[in-house]
């Protein structure tokens, strides 16, 4: 019974183990369009190079902060996509609204499903924001659709609860939502 537990410990073990490493290599990420950084898969960009065997063979001429995001995956060149509005980073503090700091990079993320109390407390390649760990997204075909559907089910409800209150902006509310491409 006790080599039981043990053998089931140290399964457990391997198999988070497995979990909290993610990837290893770009390779490793799916789908095609991530590379990976920091043990975890971001969603990138193709970029208009030449083949390539190396990542350097990706960089940019001279020394840039940009060449921090471009990896060689499978023959061809990458770039993580950054987050709107950004121009980079250092820290966390310089990424705005629902965007981590990666390779000096500001990035789409997404909730993890883990609480934090301090930006220490998150997996490595998440940051706590407002109490949660957010991750890098690695599939942003996935993310955008997720957002919409958010959208969607924000802007119904907003629509119930103003028809209960004021049922006279029916109309008026619906020919709006149909010119901001929510109806």
């Amino acid at each position: 019974m006790v080599i039981m537990k043990r053998i089931l410990s140290v399964l457990f073990l391997i198999s988070y183990m497995k979990e909290a490493n993610g990837c290893l290599r770009h390779d490793a990420c799916n789908p095609q369009n991530a590379l990976c950084f920091l043990r975890k898969c971001i969603a990138a960009d193709l970029l208009p190079m030449n083949s390539c065997t190396t990542n350097a063979q990706c960089f940019t001429r001279g020394i840039g902060v940009g060449n921090l995001g471009r990896g060689c995956k499978e023959g061809r060149c990458y770039h993580i996509k950054m987050a709107p509005g950004s121009y980079g980073c250092v820290t966390q503090e310089q990424c705005i609204g629902q965007a981590i700091c990666i390779r000096r990079h500001c990035v789409y993320a997404e909730p993890s499903g883990l609480r934090c109390g301090r930006c220490g407390s998150c997996p490595l390649g998440e940051r706590c924001i407002g109490g949660l760990c957010f991750q890098p997204v690695r599939d942003f075909g996935s993310f955008t659709n997720k957002r919409k559907d958010m959208v969607e089910m924000l802007a119904e409800t907003f629509k119930t609860a103003v028809y209960q209150q004021f049922p006279e902006y029916a109309g008026t509310l619906d020919s709006a939502l149909q010119r901001c491409g929510l109806e």
